[in-house]
């Protein structure tokens, strides 16, 4: 692996992206300013992840290279030491003819011996720093995708062009009247949930129609990402499931045409709700309802899952 690669890339979080953000939101106005003033806010943070995860993999490649460096640099001193030894025994018990070169011969192996082990405990020293490196790697924190590509709209944005997020209704929040109009979109019947919890977990993701998408956000009405929305809505219900996206492949696998009221669509870096009546809820900007479907950015689709089996 090579050490020092997230080096190459100019790092993303400073403060002159962070006003490049609001200023490409005043200068274009309308829809497409703040679309694009948002996706780039969202790419920004997205991207200082990476960097960051990518110099915390640098660093740990670095441990580990830098370990396998003073293992080798131990077991060339002990080999040193060992011939050293040795060639110190021979010279002061010379061997000769008979049974005397036979002894001083047999005296040399007590000193490999010991050397052995010596580089033996040397090398289970490095296994032990591999082993806690490689911790370290899946310790590593992970998140979300974001979901750039989601659909964006048009209620989100006053008649004016000014983002909704300026509503003094409720800061980062859309006015109720839209959100209501993003509600009565939904059709999906959750009397055909396989369990109470799924169905008020379906009632509660609903509650969040609207709620600007937010990375890493878990609460309504302010922000929030797919597994954040999902991790919540079953949260209300009483029903607890993992915070990442890939890790919320719980409870029993179902197929397309077994879905009912609150399953689960799973992708490695992004999750939906099944509502019913062939439709989705997920975190898109903002959380929205769409098809079900089982493409997503080219993610791996790991399936549907039904949490509460």
């Amino acid at each position: 692996m090579s050490t020092g690669a997230s080096a190459l890339i100019t790092d993303l979080d400073t403060p002159e992206i962070h006003r490049l953000v609001p200023a490409i939101r005043s200068t274009l106005q309308g829809i497409a300013g703040d679309d694009v003033a948002r996706k780039l806010d969202y790419a920004t943070h997205a991207v200082t992840h990476l960097l960051d995860r990518g110099k915390s993999l640098d660093g740990i490649a670095k441990k580990a290279a830098r370990s396998v460096e003073l293992t080798i640099e131990d077991i060339t001193e002990i080999t040193h030491r060992c011939i050293a030894e040795v060639t110190h025994h021979l010279l002061h018990n010379p061997p000769s003819a008979g049974p005397s070169a036979f002894l001083a011969i047999a005296g040399v192996t007590p000193i490999v011996e010991a050397h052995k082990l010596q580089a033996q405990a040397r090398l289970a020293s490095l296994a032990r720093d591999m082993q806690r490196l490689t911790h370290e790697v899946t310790s590593l924190p992970t998140t979300d995708t974001p979901e750039l590509n989601a659909p964006v709209s048009p209620a989100s944005y006053s008649p004016t062009g000014s983002s909704a997020s300026n509503s003094s209704d409720y800061p980062g929040t859309r006015p109720s009247s839209e959100a209501d109009g993003l509600a009565s979109n939904f059709s999906g019947n959750t009397s055909g949930a396989p369990t109470p919890q799924a169905a008020a977990a379906v009632e509660a993701a609903k509650s969040a129609l609207g709620t600007p998408y937010q990375w890493g956000g878990t609460t309504p009405g302010v922000g929030m990402d797919c597994s954040g929305l999902t991790q919540w809505a079953y949260a209300q219900a009483g029903v607890e499931i993992p915070r990442m996206a890939d890790q919320q492949a719980v409870g029993a696998p179902v197929s397309m045409d077994q879905l009912a009221p609150g399953d689960l669509a799973v992708w490695d870096g992004h999750v939906a709700m099944y509502i019913g009546d062939g439709q989705i809820i997920e975190a898109g900007d903002p959380v929205q309802i769409s098809p079900v479907r089982t493409n997503n950015m080219g993610m791996s689709f790991l399936g549907f899952y039904r949490p509460t089996a």
